[in-house]
C-alpha cells in the first residue's frame, strides 16, 4: 500500500463563493466572502448571515421532475458538482476513463443528513397531512442519498457509501477513498463532501452555539480579537482520486498527491475542544510521519478555525506546538466560505490547490486585529510562493480531528 501514489485528478466546488472553481477563484482574488445577509431571523440570537448556493445555476436536465421534488439538497448539490465535473473531464465519452465500473466507487462526506426533507416530513406529520409523507422522504433523509444518486447518475458499480463525522466528514471520506485505491479494491474513487444545513431548527441551534450574530459586519473573521463566531453555509466539493500511474496513462492533469493523513478523537466533550489540544497535535504529527516529512517541509497550513472564541485559540496552540517558531503561513479559509460543515474540508482543499498551483498563498480575510492568544504566522496578504506541501486541518463536534497533507503537482513551479 505504501508504494502506491494516490492523486487528485479533478475537482469541483459549488458554494455561494462560487459555482465552480473558476468563479470561486475569481471571488477569492477579489476578497469576496461566500455569504451574505439573507436568512430571516426569528429570535435575537439567530444570525441573519448564511452562505447559499445559487440554485439557478444548477442544470435542469440533471434531474427529472420527480427527482426535483423528492431529492434533498444534499443529493442535488453533490450530483450537480459531480456531473459538471464528469462532463468537463469527458467521463462518459471515455467510458469511465476506461475503468471497470465495479472498480469505480463513491464515498461522500455528509456532516448532518437531509435536513430539508426531514423538516418537510415533520411539518406534514404535525399538520396531520399524512398522505403527503412519502417513502421518498426516507430515502432522501439518509446521508447515503448523496453517494447513491452520484452512483446512479454515473453508472458506477463499486462501493457507494457516506462518511459522517461532523465537520471532518469530507476529509475522512477522502482518507477512506485513498485506502480503497491503495489497498487494491478500487481504481478510482469519487469523493468529497456536501451539506445543506440552512434549515430553521439547525440554523437556530447553531446560532446559539457558534454562529456569528446579526451585527457582525464582516461575518466570519477567525483569529480576530473581535470575532463573533462562524457563518453557516451550504455546498458541495467533489474530487476524483486515482492511482498516479493509471492517471498518467490516460493523460490526466494531476492536481496533487495525497501523502499523509491522520484522524484522532479528543475523548473529552460533545461540543467543546479539549484544552491541551493533544488530539489535534497528534493528528498533525501522525500525518507528517506518514508523509515522511518534518514540520519545516510544510509550506502552507489551511486551518479549521471557524471563528469561535475557544476553537481558534486551541487550534493556534496545536499548530504552535507542532511547528514552533518556524510555523508556515496559516490561512483560515472559512473567512471566505463560511462553514459548510461536511463539505468544509474538501472545499478548502480545492481552494488551496487552485491557489498553490498558481504559486500563490491567499490571506485570511478581515484579520486586522489579531487575538494575542492566537499569535501564529497568519497570512495577511496575497503572497507569491513556491508551494510544494500543504497541510489542511478539520475539527468537529464530538472531538473529531482530521489532518491531510498534499503534495502539489506543478511542473511549472518545481
Amino acid at each position: 500500500m505504501q508504494g502506491r501514489q494516490i492523486v487528485i485528478t479533478s475537482m469541483n466546488s459549488i458554494t455561494e463563493l462560487g459555482y465552480g472553481n473558476e468563479e470561486m477563484w475569481s471571488n477569492i482574488l477579489n476578497g469576496k466572502q461566500g455569504f451574505s445577509k439573507k436568512y430571516k431571523t426569528i429570535t435575537p440570537r439567530q444570525t441573519s448571515f448564511s452562505g447559499q448556493v445559487d440554485r439557478s445555476k444548477m442544470k435542469e436536465d440533471y434531474f427529472s421532475s420527480k427527482e426535483v421534488d423528492y431529492l434533498d439538497d444534499i443529493a442535488k448539490f453533490a450530483v450537480s458538482a459531480t456531473l459538471d465535473l464528469a462532463k468537463e473531464e469527458q467521463f462518459f465519452e471515455t467510458n469511465m476513463f476506461g475503468y471497470d465500473p465495479f472498480r469505480v466507487g463513491v464515498n461522500i462526506g455528509v456532516g448532518i443528513f437531509g435536513l430539508g426533507k426531514m423538516s418537510e416530513a415533520s411539518k406534514l406529520f404535525s399538520s396531520k397531512d399524512y398522505s403527503k409523507i412519502s417513502y421518498h422522504h426516507l430515502a432522501s433523509m439518509i446521508p447515503n442519498s448523496a453517494p447513491a444518486q452520484i452512483s446512479i447518475k454515473l453508472g458506477t458499480k463499486g462501493i457507494s457509501t457516506s462518511s459522517s463525522s461532523a465537520c471532518t466528514s469530507s476529509l475522512i471520506a477522502i482518507k477512506q477513498s485513498y485506502l480503497e485505491i491503495a489497498s487494491g479494491f478500487h481504481d478510482m474513487m469519487i469523493t468529497g463532501g456536501v451539506d445543506a444545513p440552512l434549515e430553521d431548527v439547525w440554523h437556530l441551534g447553531f446560532s446559539k452555539l457558534a454562529l456569528a450574530q446579526s451585527d457582525a459586519e464582516n461575518g466570519c473573521n477567525p483569529f480576530s480579537r473581535n470575532r463573533k463566531g462562524t457563518v453557516s453555509a451550504e455546498g458541495a466539493g467533489i474530487i476524483f482520486l486515482e492511482e498516479r500511474e493509471n492517471a498518467l496513462k490516460r493523460g490526466a492533469d494531476i492536481k496533487a498527491e495525497i501523502v499523509g493523513f491522520s484522524s484522532t478523537s479528543d475523548s473529552f466533550h460533545n461540543l467543546a475542544m479539549e484544552p491541551s489540544a493533544e488530539a489535534p497535535i497528534r493528528a498533525m504529527t501522525s500525518a507528517l510521519k506518514m508523509a515522511n516529512l518534518g514540520p519545516s517541509d510544510i509550506d502552507w497550513i489551511g486551518s479549521h478555525s471557524p471563528g469561535t472564541k475557544k476553537g481558534d485559540i486551541y487550534e493556534s496552540k496545536a499548530i504552535s506546538e507542532v511547528f514552533g517558531e518556524k510555523t508556515p503561513p496559516v490561512t483560515a479559509l472559512k473567512s471566505y466560505f463560511g462553514h459548510t460543515i461536511g463539505a468544509s474540508g474538501v472545499n478548502e482543499i480545492i481552494a488551496m490547490i487552485e491557489s498553490a498551483k498558481r504559486g500563490i498563498i491567499i490571506p485570511t480575510l478581515n484579520l486586522s486585529d489579531i487575538d494575542e492568544a492566537s499569535e501564529i504566522n497568519h497570512c495577511l496578504e496575497f503572497k507569491k510562493c513556491d508551494v510544494r506541501y500543504i497541510l489542511k486541518n478539520s475539527f468537529g463536534f464530538g472531538g473529531t480531528n482530521s489532518c491531510i497533507i498534499l503534495k502539489i503537482d506543478n511542473e511549472k513551479l518545481h
